[in-house]
C-alpha cells in the first residue's frame, strides 16, 4: 500500500506542478471525494469525522479533521480543499482519513 500512496503523491505533484494554475485555483476546480471511491473506503475516509468508524479505525482521536492534517492542502476557513493521497479529488475539511498527521 506505501507504494501506492508513494506513486499517487507523486503524481499529485506533478499535475500540480506543470498545471501552471494556483493552488486555490486547482482546489476549486477539484471534484469533491466521495465516501464510495476505493481508496476512500480503504483508508475509511469520512467526508464528516464525526461520523468515523472508531472501532474499525482506533487511531482516530476527537478533533481531528483534514483541515488540521499535514496533508491537507486547502486554504485556511475553506469548507474543503486537495489531499495528496486523493489526487485530482477535494476532501472536507471536516472529513478524516486513516491518513491522518497531525499538523506540526
Amino acid at each position: 500500500m506505501n507504494s501506492t500512496r508513494r506513486s499517487i503523491l507523486c503524481r499529485a505533484a506533478a499535475v500540480a506542478a506543470t498545471s501552471g494554475l494556483t493552488r486555490l485555483a486547482w482546489a476549486d476546480s477539484l471534484p469533491m471525494l466521495s465516501e464510495a471511491d476505493p481508496m476512500a473506503q480503504a483508508l475509511g475516509y469520512r467526508a464528516d469525522a464525526s461520523k468515523v468508524d472508531k472501532a474499525k479505525f482506533p487511531q482516530y482521536g476527537a478533533g481531528q479533521t483534514c483541515s488540521t492534517c499535514s496533508l491537507y492542502a486547502g486554504a485556511a476557513g475553506a469548507p474543503s480543499g486537495p489531499c495528496p493521497i486523493y489526487a485530482g479529488k477535494a476532501v472536507s475539511a471536516t472529513g478524516w482519513c486513516a491518513s491522518y498527521a497531525r499538523k506540526s
